[in-house]
This record gives structure tokens, sequence and C-alpha cells, in this order.
């Protein structure tokens, strides 16, 4: 406040009437005069070379007796000052949908670059969504301002994983890999024409990917014992289509079923489901 910016030399002859001086302007409001000096005026409110821009502009208007006499430009450079924080621009840490891939996670190439890049596998089965901490520091100041923010990354799935029956279990702790089970059923030589119930529940497979969940067709490979059961290829229902003929030869009957995608056949799982009369 009260800086000091020009000074006003006036010249008047002698008997002559006084000069009379004023500011005018859209940054008039940023100088006063006193006297025939030029001052800076931030009386209520601070000078930022971000807000205000980096020159200020007004005129000097020189009158005699209320007539125009003359104008004068007043130009003043603002300087910057490091007196901001870094600030990262909003459009660049938006969340940002990524397919899962076969990279690595993240990284930033250059110390100054700004461009975030896999570099290590995602897998949406893992994780649906990651969030980064991206933090930058001036380098070349004294104050080493600093800011920090939050990148949001959502992981769409991709079709990389094969059907699975149900109920899933894991060939280890932690390890996404289910183990076909193996079904059974007991009936009577007497059943015909009837749905089957297995054991340790009905014969039904899910997509791997949670995320798609593809339609599911399934057959039987083998053990249909020449259309005696059939499977519905969308539920995976087995019926017993006609009575076993004689317990004696044909003490177990094995089914292997197979499921696959609907629209990717060489996407599949196979399991095995067996019968005791």
């Amino acid at each position: 406040m009260g800086q000091f910016v020009s000074n006003i030399s006036i010249t008047v002859e002698p008997g002559e009437n006084p000069v009379q001086l004023c500011l005018s302007g859209d940054d008039a409001d940023w100088f006063y005069l006193q006297g025939q000096t030029i001052r800076l005026n931030t009386s209520y409110r601070v000078l930022d070379r971000e807000v205000q821009g980096s020159v200020l502009k007004a005129e000097l208007i020189c009158s005699e007796d209320n007539f125009v006499q003359i104008h004068n430009r007043i130009l003043v450079e603002v300087e910057n000052e490091n007196d901001n924080r870094p600030n990262f621009l909003q459009e660049t840490i938006q969340p940002f949908t990524i397919h899962e891939c076969d990279a690595r996670f993240f990284r930033i190439d250059l110390p100054s670059s700004g461009n975030v890049l896999l570099e290590k596998p995602l897998d949406y089965e893992t994780r649906t969504q990651l969030e980064l901490i991206i933090w930058a520091q001036e380098s070349n100041t004294v104050e080493k301002f600093n800011t920090s923010a939050v990148l949001s990354v959502n992981i769409e799935d991709g079709d990389d994983q094969y059907p699975h029956f149900l109920p899933c279990m894991p060939v280890s702790p932690g390890v996404p890999v289910c183990m076909s089970p193996t079904y059974t059923a007991n009936f009577t030589n007497k059943d015909q024409d009837i749905l089957r119930e297995f054991s340790p529940g009905p014969i039904r497979a899910k997509d791997g990917d949670s995320g798609i969940n593809s339609d599911l067709i399934y057959r039987i490979l083998s053990g249909d014992d020449s259309g005696r059961f059939v499977i519905n290829s969308s539920s995976g229902e087995i019926r017993l289509t006609r009575a076993v003929d004689n317990r004696r030869y044909t003490p177990d009957l094995t089914l292997i079923v197979m499921v696959c995608q609907v629209d990717d056949r060489l996407k599949y799982g196979i399991c095995c489901g067996s019968g005791s009369p």
C-alpha cells in the first residue's frame, strides 16, 4: 500500500490557474494521487498477477479550469512472485476407465511429463477400481511448493476367464481358479422321464468374467447311454428319459458335461456327474 509509482512534473506559467489532476480508466482504482505523486492503492485488496494480469493501465488527466489539456497513459508492470502452489488441471485427473490388460500397473515416464502409464497387470476379478495419489513439486524455486491429487481408475472386465461349474472350489487360497465339482445322484430302476437332483447341488455354471456374465450353453459329451440322459442346453437340468434296464449290468452311470460361452465356444469348462441306480 502506498508504493511509489511516479512523480508528475508540471510547469505552470506565472499567473495561470492551477492544474487539476485526476485518474481514470479500468484500473484507475489501483492508484491514488498524493499531491503530484501517483501511488499504489491496495487498501482493501491484494494485488495478484494471476488475477489482475501482468499490466495495470490507467490515464492521468491534466486539466485547467475544467478544460482538458492532456492525457497521459500510465502502464505499470506487475512482476510475478512465487506465491501460489501448483495445481493439477481438473480435466487431467477425472475418473478414467480402462480395460484389464496384460500390462503393468502405473508409472510416470519422466519426472516432468505428467503422463501416467500402465506398468503391472490389472485383474477385474481381483479389484474393480484403483486410486493413485500423484504428487508434484516445484523444482527450481526456493519455496519448493508442492501439491497432490487423487486419480481414480475404473477397470472394465475383459473376456479372459473361462466358465466354471458351481460350487467353485479354488485350487488354492487366493487363486481365482476353480476345480470342477463332481455331481452325484441316486435313482431307482423304475425312474423315467424325470429331472434328476444332484449333489452338492444342481448342475450349474457361471461365466468366470463376473463383469460380463456371458450366456452359457450345456451339452453332454459322453455317458448319455444312447439318449437315456438329456440335458437342457440353457439351464443345465438333466432328465432321465427311460428307466435303467438292469441294475446288475449298470451299477453306475457317469456323464461328462461341458459348458461353453455362446459367443465363444473355445471358452469352456467340463465336469463329471455320476448316478447310481
